[in-house]
Parts: structure tokens; C-alpha cells; sequence
């Protein structure tokens, strides 16, 4: 209920010229006396115009309320004094003022006063109503709702009141899926009325209105205490999760908006055909929020999205009463995932924590295949050893059979997950996993950076020759070193040509097991034989290519002659060795006394 002031157009909607009436001068403006508003629901007053003044129109507070309730749209002044009094009723207004304006024409059936002899108006100050409140008695139960025979329960309220106008009492209350609402109900000055009421939180609310129209009203400050009203037996709606591989029974939930014991019972029907063995019970006492908790198993439910449950609810509320209501869901039930060909995974071991060197080992990329097509709606899941789901990656797709993603170690949070081994599904929109699966295991090592090094004796670390027929390897070499090897080249005979004057040994070391090698070198300890100026030749053999590589000359000097660094991944083979060749040719006589092989490679500890 809200009042509403109308602007005070006073006369301009309402006066109409008729034709043929003769023509007079606007009369002065009149004057208003003897306002007095102390009896409830009146004003009264007196409305004087000057000597061409013939009637008037008075009207209260925006005109809702005017002499011309009374009858007539004019009220005939004396001729004498040229005034007229009035009384109009203020019911429903708590101040108002008096507005009127006077005309040189005398009221006539169906006439009015043309805007030409129609006085400017007057308008009085602001005027309190005097008014009279009413004794209500409001129900003093705040809890509405039904009897034990399962009638709904009525509410009345009893008024004595000695004013005018009309009473009404205002049910405001709120739905919680509506917002709020007004429900209205006349009632009588004196005596008991039943109320209309709607289900909802609210409260009774009495106002007095003017008899013409329905604002402005008066609120009285007398509203009822909070009041539930709960009695229309409307279908409740059961919202339950489906029913998949993993989650069986399907915990339900229905609104009561009650509290207090309950007892439930249903049946599941598929294509409006009750399913076999599909009937439920269940007890319990309603949760706090209202719901009643009701699982129902899917033992004996065929597979649908469709499958629709009806059943009743008992309630034994303590403030409402007994009360008992239908209610009705819908229930899918899917055991199958994804049915795909191929899931692989890149890695089956990450390390999300890995330094930047092993970037490549903090991730997997996980792909699948589906020889028709792939769902699109489906996820990849990851779940630890215990089943419980950590990760669920939408994939990226490839084309209408692939799709990949990238799985970084880490949780739904962001965080890396603990040290384990984790299976990798592709699942539906419901959760159902594929029947592939692949494992990931997921370490917290971050790697470091170790250095290997190892030194052999040519005897010791050769692992094949290479002799021409004028060559000869000599061990120990001329300066006697133990386990050296001389390469002597035409040592036997002059020959350059066809290899005639090669000497030379493959020696190999295996290296440590690294998640990747880095780099290597090989160094020498040798120099020229005894009485001779010479060099040599040292490479290593490159696994990936298939050849020789960094193959470069070493001088006389008896030293350690350093070996070129190279990086390490193609010169170690799968058995984790590195091969090099050391060699002379053309007359040079060489004395190697040791090897020294240095490798750099990253390991987890």
C-alpha cells in the first residue's frame, strides 16, 4: 500500500465548454474560512466568492476527494453572501489540503465552467487529519497450516472501529522462489473476517482508505507478529544425481520447507510403465535447510535419461502438524563411459617439480582415439591410488577421431600432487570412466646436474684396432708406461696408401644411467715416442649419426691434451657408451699412457 499525492490539476481535466452558453467574466479568486479537520474524517469550511461568483468546486488533497461526490460537479453559492460551505471526509489520509475554485455560472444538470469563467484556484495551507485507529485482534498462531483431518487450517482477524472509509488488511509475505507478494482483504469495522491468505513468510497489516478510491491509505502501526503459512499441498520436486559406475544409490534431496520425522515411499516407472522391484522407502528426520534426504538405489533400473520417479511425503511437523504431499523427479541411470580405441600417454613417470634442463619431464601429453568418433562432451580424469578424482582436463581436439591434453603433475587447485601413481581415464559428462586406462607416476625429484669421470689405460679401455700391414701397436709403449699402447705407423714397411700405415684403437667407457647426459670429452696423456717428432688423431664416434665426428689432432708434447666438449645425447648409445678412436698414420710414432673421459649429466638424486 503506498499513497499516492496527485499533482493538483484542479480544474483543466475536467471543465468543458458547451455551445450556445453565454459568456461571462472570470470571477476573483475566492476565499477559505473556517477550515476545521477535528472531527475524524471531515473537513469542513466555508468556500466565499465575489459578487459574479455563482458556484464552486472544493476538492481535498489532490482532488481524489470533491464536492462533486456529493451529486453534483458544482455546489451553488448564496446569492446574497456568494458563499457556500462544505464537508468532506478525509478517511485514509493522515494531512491533505483544501483547494477551490469559484465560476460565474450557476450548476446545472450536465454543465460545467468553461475555463473563461472560471476563478484562478486557492489553496489552503497543509491540514492534519484527524483520525481514530481500530482495536484488531490478530490469530495468535503464527504457524498456518493443516488440520489432522487434513483441512487446511483458517485464519480471521477482529476489529472494533468507530471511522469511516474502508479497512483492509494486507497478507504481505515472500515466497522463496517468488519474491514477495500483497494479498488483500476487506474487512469489517466491527466484528470478525476471515482472511485470504497464500502460502509464505510474512505479515498482517490493517489500513484505512478513503470509500472512492483505493489510495491513499493509512498503515496502522499494529501489524501481526511473523506468520508462516504453509497449507497448499502442491507437488514437491525431487532433485537426485544419476546413477552411474561410481555413484549407486543416487542421494536425493526433496524441499519440504518442514521440520520434524518423516516417512517417504516411491516407485520408478520408465515410458509411463512402472519398472518392477523399483518401489523405495525411506525415514528419517528433516535436515536443517528443509530437505528430506531419500537414496534411491539403482538395482534393477535399465539405463536412461528418461526414467521418471513418483511417490508421497509424510511429514509430522510439530508446528504445522501432520501433512502429507506428493512429489515427483526425474532420474538418469548410465553405467557405460567413453568407448574409445586408444589412450596413451607420452610419459608414464613426470616430475612437475623438474629444474629447466628437464622441462620435458614435468608434463605427459595424453591422447585418444576413437575409430568413429569422438564425444566431445567427454574429459579426461585423473585419479589417485585410493579413486579419488584430482584432475579433469578438457582435451584439445586434433580431428573427429583425436584429441590430446597435457597433464602437468598438478591438482584442481593448482597445487602438485603427492608422490604416486595416478590412472588416466576418459570420461563421460557423468563420470563414467572408459574401460582403457593408462598409469602415470608422478615424483617430486627436481634433478641436478652431476659430473662423471673416469680414467683408463688404452690396454684396459680398447675394445677393437685398426692395423695396417707396415703398422704396429706396441703395449706396453717405448717409455714403458703399464697399459699403454704405442701407434706406430711404418713401423715395418714405407707404404701410405691403402691404409697400409694406419694405427689405431676404438676404446669405450660406459657412463653412469642419467635421465639425460649433457656433454663430453676425452683427454689424452701422451705425447711423440722416444727419438721421434709426431702427432695423432682422437674423435669420437657419433651413435646418431652413424659416423665418426670431432675427430682432431693432438701434438707431441708428452701432456694431457684436452678433447673437444660435445654434446653428449648423440655420441652414448643405447647401452649408455661412448666409443673414440685414436689413431696415427704416415710415419708418426705416438705413446698413449691414459684416457681421462669426463661427462656432465642430470639425474633425479
Amino acid at each position: 500500500m503506498r499513497r499516492h499525492l496527485l499533482a493538483a490539476a484542479l480544474i483543466a481535466g475536467s471543465v468543458t465548454v458547451l455551445a450556445g452558453t453565454p459568456a461571462y467574466a472570470a470571477p476573483a479568486a475566492p476565499v477559505l474560512s473556517d477550515l476545521d479537520t477535528s472531527v475524524a474524517g471531515h473537513v469542513t469550511g466555508t468556500v466565499t466568492g465575489g459578487p459574479d461568483a455563482q458556484s464552486a468546486w472544493v476538492c481535498w488533497s489532490g482532488c481524489h476527494i470533491n464536492t462533486g461526490l456529493t451529486g453534483a460537479w458544482w455546489i451553488p453559492l448564496d446569492p446574497s453572501t456568494h458563499a457556500a460551505t462544505f464537508d468532506l471526509p478525509t478517511w485514509g489520509y493522515r494531512d491533505g489540503a483544501v483547494s477551490t475554485v469559484v465560476c460565474a455560472t450557476a450548476p446545472s444538470p450536465g454543465s460545467n465552467c468553461s475555463s473563461g469563467n472560471a476563478s484562478p484556484a486557492v489553496y489552503s495551507d497543509t491540514l492534519t487529519a484527524t483520525d481514530v485507529v481500530p482495536t484488531i485482534t490478530w490469530p495468535a498462531d503464527t504457524t498456518i497450516g493443516t488440520n489432522p483431518d487434513g483441512t487446511t487450517q483458517q485464519v480471521s482477524a477482529t476489529l472494533s472501529d468507530t471511522g469511516g472509509g474502508k479497512l483492509t488488511v494486507d497478507w504481505t509475505y515472500s515466497e522463496p522462489d517468488a519474491g514477495d507478494h500483497d494479498l488483500l482483504t476487506p474487512v469489517a469495522h466491527n466484528g470478525t473476517t476471515q482472511l485470504n491468505l497464500a502460502d509464505g513468510v510474512g505479515h498482517l497489516r490493517l489500513f484505512r482508505c478513503n470509500d472512492y478510491n483505493s489510495d491513499p491509505c493509512t498503515h496502522y502501526d499494529v501489524d501481526s507478529a511473523q506468520t508462516t503459512v504453509d497449507r497448499e499441498s502442491e507437488t514437491l520436486y525431487l532433485s537426485s544425481p544419476a546413477i552411474t559406475s561410481a555413484v549407486d544409490p543416487s542421494h536425493g534431496s526433496l524441499p519440504t520447507n518442514h521440520q520434524g520425522a518423516f516417512q517417504a515411499s516411491w516407485h520408478v516407472s520408465a515410458d509411463g510403465q512402472e519398472i518392477a522391484g523399483s518401489t523405495g522407502a525411506a525415514s528419517g528426520t528433516i535436515a536443517d535447510d528443509g530437505s528430506a534426504a531419500i537414496d534411491i538405489p539403482g538395482a534393477g533400473l535399465p539405463e536412461g535419461y528418461d526414467l521418471r520417479v513418483d511417490g508421497t511425503i509424510s511429514i509430522d511437523d510439530p508446528d504445522f502438524g501432520p501433512t502429507t504431499r506428493p512429489f515427483t523427479g526425474s532420474l538418469t541411470v548410465d553405467r557405460e563411459g567413453p568407448a574409445i580405441e586408444g589412450l596413451t600417454v607420452s610419459r608414464t613417470s613426470i616430475h612437475p617439480t623438474a629444474i629447466d634442463a628437464l622441462a620435458s619431464f614435468r608434463t605427459t601429453t595424453i591422447a585418444v582415439h576413437d575409430d568413429t568418433q569422438l564425444d566431445y562432451q567427454d574429459k579426461i580424469a585423473i585419479h589417485n591410488a585410493s579413486g579419488v578424482q584430482v584432475r579433469v582436463l578438457e582435451p584439445e581436439v586434433d580431428s573427429w577421431f583425436d584429441e590430446h591434453v597435457v597433464w602437468d603433475g598438478r591438482d584442481e587447485a593448482g597445487d602438485v600432487v603427492p608422490v604416486g601413481t595416478y590412472t588416466v581415464t576418459s570420461v563421460d559428462p557423468l563420470g563414467n570412466p572408459s574401460g582403457l586406462s593408462r598409469t602415470v607416476a608422478v615424483w617430486h625429484s627436481n634433478g641436478i646436474l652431476k659430473t662423471f669421470t673416469k680414467k683408463v689405460t688404452p690396454a684396459a679401455a680398447k675394445v677393437a684396432t685398426v692395423r695396417g700391414r707396415c703398422a704396429t701397436l706396441a703395449s706396453p709403449a717405448s717409455r714403458g708406461w703399464t697399459g699403454s699402447i704405442g701407434y706406430y705407423a711404418n713401423a715395418r714397411c714405407r707404404s701410405t696408401s691403402n691404409g697400409d700405415d694406419v694405427a689405431s684403437t676404438v676404446s669405450a667407457v660406459t657412463l653412469p644411467t642419467a635421465v639425460r647426459y649433457r656433454d663430453l670429452h676425452v683427454d689424452t696423456y701422451g705425447g711423440a715416442s722416444l727419438k721421434y717428432r709426431a702427432s695423432a688423431v682422437i674423435g669420437y664416434w657419433n651413435d646418431a649419426a652413424g659416423e665418426w665426428k670431432a675427430m682432431h689432432q693432438i701434438g707431441g708434447t708428452v701432456a694431457t691434451h684436452a678433447g673437444i666438449t660435445v654434446t653428449a645425447t648423440p655420441y652414448v648409445d643405447g647401452h649408455r657408451t661412448v666409443h673414440w678412436l685414436l689413431g696415427t698414420a704416415k710415419f708418426n710414432r705416438y705413446d698413449v699412457k691414459t684416457f681421462t673421459v669426463t661427462a656432465r649429466y642430470y639425474a633425479w638424486s
